[in-house]
């Protein structure tokens, strides 16, 4: 395990406060604990964690370049797992006016430094953002005795999960929504925020609020410099490599999990995402995982869907043999997430338009959230004739709103379905 930090864990071990662990370990575990337990977990089965190790390249035939404070020196290996996860969006890309002032920071150097080094940007910031990062950047403030004088949302609701925006109302913090951050006043330091509050008649209204910091949360992207500078096939849409059913890139040799494939999710899912794709890579090493001779992409036809993954289906030509584990799986599960609300029916085809649709599911979904389509395997096996049709060139992922009527027939008709069961 390479971890360019001079201490293992990632994330979580900024983390001052609760859940973590509950999906691993059954039990409610803070940050720094959850950390702590997995680098035990870890050193317990043997594994060489090398901290203050930077991955600078990616080669063909897992080959990994690598920069320690000793120097610099070349391993190889039999396959990489590349789990580098995500970043948040800072104050240049969001294009927010002003000049730089001291005192604007993400969560994440907030929490380092809060946790690591005890001291304090500000005692009364704002918080951009109402993610689930937002509401942890609320308590590492609440733990460092800082107050926080509002948190700022550009849209009419709450990110995060809705019982998560009542922490913010317990801790007396409020939310102020259709609101965004326009500019930063200050010159050697933060002095106020210059916010635009959209009123029922979409009139932008400016005002100013008198704070000490700014935090930025969320707007995550994958960090994918690495991706981006190898020879692995790049996903512009999910920001990450592009992956196959089973965490596979462009090159076998790799293989990628977590947030950097799709962000952001929490903690445990990451986990057990990358727990599935372990098998994986310990199938591939016992030679029983099938062969990717055939990838075939799926290709986005809506522009409400943000992303998919993974973005590529591979499988094997007919007369090939097909090497499965013994416990292989029957289902392929994609996740989505989409651009905007939606509701409709998503639905999957062979690459032409006038094909009938393979799988199909109805999403009733906002734009934050996790959308799972699970098919079958047999779904999108490659029958012999395929190849002389033209039909195995890509798979098209389509989307057709309904409405409300047909939405109730269909709701109708599953609970129908439900009580014949």
């Amino acid at each position: 395990m390479l971890e360019r930090q001079q201490e293992a864990g990632g994330v979580p071990r900024h983390c001052s406060h609760s859940p973590f662990g509950f999906r691993e370990f059954r039990r409610c575990l803070t940050g720094p604990q959850y950390a702590r337990r997995l680098i035990r977990q870890a050193i317990d089965y043997g594994v060489d964690i090398q901290t203050q190790t930077s991955v600078i390249r990616l080669s063909p035939q897992g080959c990994l370049q690598l920069s320690k404070p000793s120097g610099s020196s070349t391993i190889n290996a039999k396959k990489v797992l590349i789990a580098t996860g995500v970043r948040e969006t800072p104050r240049a890309p969001r294009l927010i006016s002003g000049q730089r002032p001291q005192g604007i920071t993400t969560t994440g150097a907030l929490q380092s430094t809060v946790l690591l080094t005890r001291e304090k940007f500000f005692e009364h910031p704002v918080i951009i953002g109402t993610e689930l990062v937002a509401f942890s950047a609320l308590l590492t403030c609440l733990k460092a005795g800082i107050r926080p004088m509002a948190m700022i949302e550009q849209n009419s609701r709450v990110t995060a999960w809705r019982p998560v925006s009542l922490l913010a109302r317990v801790l007396r913090v409020p939310i102020l929504r259709n609101t965004r951050l326009a500019a930063i006043s200050g010159k050697a330091h933060v002095t106020g925020v210059v916010i635009q509050n959209r009123n029922k008649q979409e009139k932008e209204i400016s005002k100013e609020i008198l704070c000490d910091g700014v935090i930025f949360t969320g707007k995550f992207t994958p960090e994918a410099s690495l991706i981006r500078s190898s020879h692995l096939e790049f996903d512009p849409k999910s920001g990450g490599p592009t992956v196959d059913q089973y965490g596979r890139c462009s090159d076998s040799d790799f293989f990628a999990t977590g947030n950097l494939t799709h962000p952001v999710e929490t903690s445990g899912w990451c986990w057990r995402e990358a727990k599935q794709v372990a098998k994986h890579i310990k199938h591939a090493l016992d030679g029983n995982l099938p062969g990717d001779t055939v990838r075939i992409p799926i290709q986005v036809r809506d522009n409400r869907i943000r992303y998919i993954t993974p973005q590529v289906f591979a499988g094997i030509m007919p007369g090939e043999s097909d090497r499965q584990s013994p416990k292989q799986e029957s289902l392929i599960s994609f996740q989505l997430r989409f651009s905007s609300t939606v509701k409709g029916t998503l639905s999957m085809h062979w690459d032409h338009d006038e094909s009938p649709p393979f799988a199909s599911k109805f999403f009733n979904t906002l734009p934050e959230r996790r959308a799972i389509l699970s098919i079958a395997k047999s779904c999108i096996s490659i029958s012999p004739d395929q190849p002389k049709k033209g039909r195995m060139n890509k798979i098209l992922i389509r989307f057709s709103p309904q409405s409300e009527d047909q939405t109730e027939n269909q709701t109708e008709a599953r609970a129908g379905n439900r009580a014949k069961t």
